[in-house]
Formats: C-alpha cells, structure tokens, sequence
C-alpha cells in the first residue's frame, strides 16, 4: 500500500507480573536505563513579538559565534506563536543528565533582544532556587555556560542575624 511492499513490526511481549519475587543469578538489562536528573529551571516573560524568541540548552559550551561543538542539545524551545504568547510568562523544566558543563542560548530573530523596545521581556535560570543568569536586554543572542554541580556565588553583603552567636573565646 501507498508503496510500502512490505513491513514488519516487532512488538515487545511483557509476561504478566508474577505474584512472588523471582532470583535470578543473572545481572539484568534494561532498555530503560535510569539516569541521574537534575532539573534546571527556565522562566520567560515574553515581549510583544514571542515568535523572535527562542532558547536552547546544550551540553559543553557555545562559541563565540553562536554555534557549538558539544554533546549535544538536552532541549530547545518550540515556536512561540503571537496569538498564545504575547506579553505571557512561560516556565520549563529541563532535566539535565548529569554532573558536567552546560550552555543555555537565549536568542531574538529581530535582533532587538526581549526587552524593552516592544515590551518588558526577559528570562531567568535557575537551579535548586538559586539563579544562575537572567537577562533581556541583548541583541541577536545572549548565551550562558554553567556548571552541574552548580555552587551559588556567595554573598559579599553582610547579612544580619536575629539570634545572638555564642563564642568559646571571651571578648574584651
């Protein structure tokens, strides 16, 4: 049919759960490997032109031209169309592999970035609630790279505490 002399399908057969545990002194295989998961997480506030906009995470690192030479992309955005999407908010969750270096591309077709000649766009990654990077004002693109485990720059501002600290050494 339609050209298609013949085809043949091979279908998995799954034997019926068994009531008891069984022993078996064979290492079993999976075709469902499971895989460590860290989620990074992509919040877009989107201009009035959400079809400019676009975003890519890779592992390794971006160019400086844009492209890349690393593992491979983990995930990109889909086509943001108008009528859904302008002047919205968007939130993703992207689950990376594993420990390693990785890249997050913000890009703008128009080359105006998402803020703020046509609205008060922008993004921002995080991870574990803490922020990685966030942005809006670019041109064509703005790319990120970060590391997994990623370590939060610490604070240089003096925080202040309502709990009175204890010293083993007395003061003078």
């Amino acid at each position: 049919i339609y050209g298609i002399d013949s085809a043949t399908f091979n279908i998995p057969y799954f034997a019926p759960p068994t009531t008891s545990p069984t022993v078996s002194s064979q290492p079993s295989l999976s075709h469902y490997p499971t895989n460590e998961c860290i989620q990074l997480d992509i919040e877009l506030q989107f201009d009035t032109f959400p079809d400019e906009s676009s975003w890519m995470v890779i592992e390794g690192s971006f160019n400086d031209d844009g492209s890349f030479d690393g593992e491979g992309i983990i995930a990109q955005s889909p086509f943001y169309d108008p009528t859904n999407y302008t002047d919205a908010k968007e939130e993703i969750s992207v689950c990376l592999p594993g420990e390693g270096v990785y890249s997050f591309a913000m890009r703008d077709s128009s080359y105006d970035g998402m803020c703020c000649s046509f609205g008060n766009g922008g993004f921002v990654i995080s991870m574990q609630g803490s922020t990685i990077a966030q942005g809006g004002q670019f041109q064509d693109y703005d790319m990120i790279t970060f590391s997994v485990p990623f370590l939060p720059t610490p604070s240089i501002s003096p925080s202040v505490s309502t709990k009175p600290s204890s010293s083993l050494s007395p003061t003078e």
